[in-house]
């Protein structure tokens, strides 16, 4: 259970070093450099690896940033800190590399701190807030995780193989696949040692479950270059209209600040017919109750929760969210409080009456045609 909130700022005092010195040179990313209209740093070129071709972008302008992290629309340069994109709004430097001066005391306080203890000095929800700490971060995988069984959830490999068949086609193509509030890459790690994708993003707010995400990569003997390690939030995703395949959030949802919003935003970065799956924690159900008084009980324990930042879900309310935000073909599979789902960004409709739809063809020509409409219509174009 882990999250992605909205970033209030991390100051950093580090100028962020050429890529080829950066311990991400060799991650197969593609940046693209855009044009700047005002004198600005020496542009980087680009390196192109492997098959490929995905850009970070500012969270600010959400145009891509150059292979040094610099962004040419809004002058900031963000920090590839020991491997880690932190990509939250607030964490760039101004062109004259200053930072985001701190606002209040625990923004001052964290900033002091170096960056493996900053998750001391929270800055998100109550209830959120101990997924950034170190300690979590260190027993997420140590006993943490295994208490999920407790709600219904059959286990990493299972979900994990529940994921794979819903990403079938995304592997079949060798895609790209962003694995969101990645904790310590429980799932990430098995997106790369299964070998379908071309490129695998481990995302999520807390730098702690990052750093811990990287610790366990490096003892399981996982190539450096093998995941691309990004600090974001998840209602701002730092990527490009239309750049990813797939995205996953293994127990994830019931923890973001704003679900609608985080899952406008995965909708915004995936490619047409591009899938979105995961898991997440249903409510309990009252046995002997029907349906109907059992939606109610659904609906009002999340309200209650998600006043401290965790939601427990209905099926239905997961449906209208991904719905109300464009994504088709909603399926899941329910084992008591554990629920897997996924989806599809469709692709987009178009305007051509010769594509369409047999079935909207044939209601098109049963639809009755106002005569004098048409004879005015006839009459302009003549």
């Amino acid at each position: 259970m882990h999250f992605a909130y909205q970033s209030n700022c991390l100051k950093t005092n580090t100028i962020l070093p050429h890529l080829s010195h950066c311990r991400t040179s060799q991650a197969k990313f593609k940046f693209q450099c855009a044009a700047s209209t005002t004198p600005l740093p020496e542009k980087v070129p680009s390196p192109q690896v492997g098959k490929g071709n995905v850009q970070l972008a500012c969270p600010v302008t959400l145009k891509p940033l150059n292979s040094a992290g610099f962004c040419y629309e809004s002058g900031l340069r963000y920090p590839d800190s020991d491997g880690i994109w932190d990509l939250t709004i607030g964490a760039g430097m101004t062109r004259n590399g200053r930072s985001k001066s701190p606002t209040n005391v625990q923004e001052a306080v964290r900033s002091a701190l170096p960056s493996e203890l900053q998750g001391l000095v929270p800055t998100s929800t109550p209830t959120s807030f101990i997924f950034e700490t170190p300690v979590m971060s260190y027993l997420y995988e140590r006993g943490y995780r295994q208490t999920f069984t407790n709600f219904g959830f059959p286990g990493p490999d299972s979900e994990f193989q529940m994921a794979r068949d819903a990403l079938r086609e995304v592997e079949q193509s060798q895609g790209v696949v962003m694995d969101a509030s990645c904790a310590s890459g429980l799932f990430a790690r098995r997106f790369v040692q299964c070998g379908a994708y071309s490129e695998v993003i481990a995302m999520d707010y807390s730098q702690s479950m990052l750093q811990q995400a990287q610790t366990l990569a490096n003892e399981e003997g996982l190539p450096s270059d093998s995941l691309v390690y990004v600090r974001a939030d998840i209602a701002r995703l730092p990527f490009l209209n239309e750049s990813l395949d797939a995205v996953h959030a293994g127990a994830g949802m019931h923890c973001w600040p704003s679900p609608t919003d985080g899952v406008a935003e995965i909708f915004r970065v995936l490619k047409p017919g591009g899938v979105y799956c995961g898991t997440t924690v249903l409510s309990p159900e009252v046995p002997f109750l029907g349906e109907q008084f059992n939606l109610i009980v659904s609906k009002f324990s999340r309200d209650l929760t998600s006043k401290g930042g965790f939601r427990a879900w209905d099926k239905e309310t997961l449906q209208d969210i991904f719905e109300s935000c464009g994504l088709v073909d909603f399926e899941c599979k329910i084992i008591r409080q554990f629920i897997f789902f996924s989806a599809k960004k469709p692709y987009p409709i178009t305007s051509s009456f010769e594509t369409a739809e047999p079935s909207f063809k044939s209601s098109m020509a049963e639809t009755p045609i106002d005569q004098n409409l048409s004879s005015d219509t006839n009459k302009k174009e003549t």
